[in-house]
């Protein structure tokens, strides 16, 4: 024992730390063979503990590795040295232990290279970068120039005569030790189990219990047993503030996630919108997969989503003597998910992304726009006229697309009114009440969520990832608790502080309140009518080019009143099987002005197919008779606002083309006599008294403009007038989701069924000639198999003998299910009896801290029951 404030008592410590070579600087040699087996610090009395062990007396095969990577050999050498000193001082208070080494280990040689160490500075800078979020590429960047200018403490001036062992270069194996030690700085024992870590910072009784881990996380559920599930719910302060001013009586979103941890967790995340419409996560649903499950995906039911939702709501609270209810959320078909939605909120509105409708083509669009579910199925029928036409000539084309319809509508997607409902305008337009808003203000897809899983997964996570590698699921926690989620909600609220700095200069400005109430109500942005210019467009220039090849579009009148072209063109989808195919009407002023009733013109302006191709023909007639005027479009909508005076629209409604009829035995197109002719007949009227109109102007295409390539958006779905005027049928919308959802599921397993089920009962045939016996790994598999088989004969069976409509008419709003009430747990630690027992013997006197962490180790399962999900080896050259 020494004392602090005595220095002769220290000067005889280091003497006797010098002679048993643990000193600094003898500790820095290549030949030590002192090395730390562990440490323990003291904060209350700012003291520390360090054993020192020497090299040939660890046994690598006792602590489980085959390899021994001590450069010397194992010669059960007994010294030891305990050390005790005082942090803030580095004096020393005790050395004790046994310094003598056997004679084996002092005649011990070296087997092998000994590891140079990385020197410790070196550590600690890199280690301030990973703080900020520096990733990998930008550390070993700054380690290079910092070694080159011996920027280093301790840095060595001239490398060439140090002696020292230490590296100063970061190696690819430092990593592991580097990301070690900032896991440690920040409360992570990465040598400890994911599930123990997590576990400790939720048990109150625990002295690495973490508060605003716990506060955060509103529902845990370790696997205290094989069956259940690993279950994490995360939601903020900031998240819950959010979930109650921008998602009750408000849209939410909901999708799921994988491949965000080492282990097989899924991650399910809601979302609503603040009020720049921007995603903005609510809460974060961790969970593994069911013991069993093959694949993580799939690792989900509703059962799982409606408890971790109902914890969620609970969380929430009441304000004002009411719960949180959203009125609207979005999602992909998910069956799972909507009904997880329909059970926690029975007044909810479901809508379905369209981006995971089937395929976006033009019939699918129009549908999707639809506000009248009798005129959805008068589309599809005539769809199937076309189709049916077609069978003679186009066989395997007609039959397949008659499939297709067959899918669209009574096979799946319209076999009852209320699942159009639910992903046609229809629906948009009934969100719309709801939620006290214009139609644009609901969304249509996920995109919002999309777009923030892989934000999280390349950005937010990747920063923290080492070598790209998967994040541990205790350190992915953390992680989403004290960095990300934070982060998120303060840049949000930084934002919004410098926008009202903005605003208050803008109002010391002459006229600066009409700015700000400008940019407060968007009043400045008034909704200008589509006007025609030209930009270049490869995609529409072509589409023009085949409508005028197939003589798709007129010759066509010319109006003197307006000076301009008439034409009818048809829509590039019509064919001759079609008695009935829609035709646009275009106008091409000499003053360079022009519009089409097409909704790509309509909703975009600029030029459409349509436009071009009317264009292409002047321009074609013009090098056959140079008396046919010159029309050109202005190259910008600035340029087009300012030369236009007249209003086209006008002057299509008041004067009508007479439409080409398309020739019986004809794909698309009209001889090309006739045209002649027609063009012949039409220049004497047409060149009497119109002049030249001078030259064009060369076409260009704006800076930075970004065009549409699907230019033929020929929707004969129209709105439904002015909003006043959209009546919706009387319904009351819980039973109508309800409906919508028990409709989706019938249609999904009838239609998977009539692909299926032919072959099951074909395996049957197969197995009822065989005579032989299963294999042990084969029954395994039968049963499984057999199970499934089961659980689907048992549901169909019960469907089949329920009397009376097995689904609510829409006004019914009984049909929903009532569902308990009573919260589930969503206190720190959810867990069985048996680890209640051991939580409640940990707390008994008596108990050291090593057995209360033997005790829980035991009685906790693995967060995941599926493997690591590991990268392959990869053998590719860089």
């Amino acid at each position: 024992m020494y004392r602090c404030m005595v220095d002769v008592e220290q000067v005889e410590a280091a003497s006797l730390l010098a002679s048993l070579g643990l000193d600094t600087d003898t500790r820095e040699s290549l030949a030590n063979r002192w090395h730390v087996r562990w440490t323990n610090g003291n904060r209350r009395d700012d003291t520390h503990r360090v054993l020192y062990q020497c090299d040939c007396g660890y046994n690598h095969t006792a602590a489980g590795t085959k390899i021994r990577q001590n450069p010397v050999p194992f010669t059960e050498c007994p010294a030891h040295v305990e050390l005790t000193y005082v942090v803030s001082t580095q004096r020393i208070l005790r050395i004790r232990g046994l310094s003598k080494h056997n004679a084996a280990c002092e005649a011990a040689e070296y087997s092998q290279i000994p590891r140079c160490p990385l020197h410790p500075s070196v550590f600690a800078v890199a280690l301030k970068q990973l703080a900020e979020g520096v990733n990998l590429d930008n550390i070993h960047e700054k380690n290079t120039q910092m070694f080159k200018a011996g920027l280093y403490k301790g840095q060595p001036t001239n490398m060439d005569e140090s002696k020292s062992a230490y590296r100063w270069l970061l190696k690819r194996h430092d990593t592991r030790s580097l990301y070690r030690q900032y896991n440690c700085l920040h409360g992570i024992n990465v040598t400890e189990a994911a599930n123990v870590n997590i576990d400790e910072w939720m048990d109150k009784t625990s002295p690495r219990y973490n508060p605003k881990i716990a506060d955060a996380i509103f529902h845990y559920s370790a696997r205290a047993e094989r069956g259940d599930r690993f279950e994490v719910c995360i939601a903020t302060d900031e998240m819950k503030e959010a979930a109650w001013r921008h998602g009750d009586r408000s849209q939410i979103l909901l999708d799921g996630t994988f491949g965000v941890s080492t282990k097989k967790i899924l991650l399910f995340i809601l979302m609503g919108l603040d009020e720049k419409r921007r995603g903005e996560p609510l809460a974060m649903f961790l969970f593994s997969a069911p013991s069993g499950n093959r694949h993580t995906a799939a690792g989900y039911n509703t059962e799982i989503l409606e408890k971790l939702l109902r914890a969620w709501r609970t969380s929430l609270g009441e304000r004002d003597g009411r719960t949180f209810n959203p009125a609207v959320a979005i999602t992909d078909t998910d069956l799972m998910e909507r009904n997880a939605l329909m059970r926690v909120f029975p007044d909810i509105w479901l809508l379905i992304c369209k981006f995971h409708l089937p395929r976006m083509a033009r019939l699918e669009t129009e549908l999707v726009a639809t506000t009248n579910f009798n005129e959805a199925r008068e589309m599809l029928a005539k769809e199937k006229a076309v189709l049916e036409r077609m069978l003679v000539d186009y066989p395997m084309i007609a039959s397949n697309g008659l499939e297709h319809l067959r899918y669209l509508g009574d096979g799946y997607w319209m076999k009852d009114e209320s699942l159009w409902r639910s992903w046609s305008d229809y629906g948009r337009r009934y969100a719309a009440v709801l939620l006290h808003c214009d139609i644009e203000g609901v969304l249509t897809t996920t995109n919002h969520l999309e777009s923030f899983n892989g934000i999280l997964k390349r950005k937010h996570l990747r920063r923290w990832q080492r070598g790209n590698r998967r994040l541990r699921v205790d350190v992915l926690i953390k992680l989403l608790v004290t960095k990300i989620l934070p982060a998120i909600f303060e840049q949000r609220t930084l934002e919004v502080q410098e926008e009202d700095h903005w605003r208050r200069i803008l109002l010391t400005l002459p006229g600066g309140t009409a700015l700000v109430s400008g940019l407060s109500s968007n009043a400045g942005r008034a909704v200008l009518p589509p006007i025609a210019y030209f930009v270049q467009d490869t995609a529409r220039d072509q589409a023009a080019a085949e409508l005028l090849q197939e003589n798709q579009i007129s010759v066509p009148a010319f109006d003197f009143r307006t000076q301009s072209f008439l034409f009818t063109c048809y829509s590039s989808y019509a064919t001759v099987y079609d008695p009935h195919p829609t035709l646009y009407n275009i106008a091409v002023s000499t003053d360079g002005s022009g519009c089409c009733d097409c909704a790509d013109f309509t909703q975009r302006g600029g030029a459409c197919k349509h436009l071009r191709a009317a264009l292409l023909w002047l321009d074609k007639r013009r090098s056959e008779d140079p008396r046919t005027p010159s029309v050109t479009l202005p190259c910008s909508e600035d340029e087009a606002r300012k030369r236009t005076r007249t209003d086209l629209f006008s002057r299509l409604q008041d004067t009508g083309g007479v439409a080409p009829s398309l020739p019986t035995g004809v794909m698309r197109g009209i001889p090309a006599a006739v045209v002649d002719e027609a063009i012949r007949e039409a220049n004497e009227m047409l060149y009497e008294d119109v002049g030249e109109d001078g030259e064009g102007k060369e076409d260009s295409r704006e800076d930075g403009e970004e065009e549409d390539d699907d230019s033929d958006l020929e929707s004969v779905a129209t709105d439904a007038g002015e909003d006043g005027e959209f009546i919706f049928t009387a319904l009351g919308h819980t039973g109508s989701t309800r409906r919508a959802i028990d409709e989706q599921t019938f249609a999904r397993v009838l239609f998977d069924l009539a692909c299926v089920a032919p072959k099951l009962g074909q395996l049957g045939r197969y197995l009822k000639d065989t005579h032989g016996m299963f294999s042990p790994a084969d029954a395994e598999k039968a049963a499984q198999a057999k199970a499934d088989i089961d659980l689907l004969s048992e549901q169909l069976g019960r469907l089949l003998e329920m009397k009376g409509p097995p689904i609510s008419e829409p006004h019914q709003t009984s049909a929903t299910p009532e569902r308990p009430q009573t919260p589930k747990p969503t206190f720190a630690t959810s867990l069985s009896l048996s680890k209640q027992e051991v939580a409640k013997g940990s707390q008994s006197g008596g108990q050291s801290e090593v057995e209360r962490m033997r005790l829980k180790r035991a009685s906790l399962y693995p967060h995941s029951p599926e493997k690591d999900a590991k990268r392959h080896q990869s053998y590719g050259h860089d």
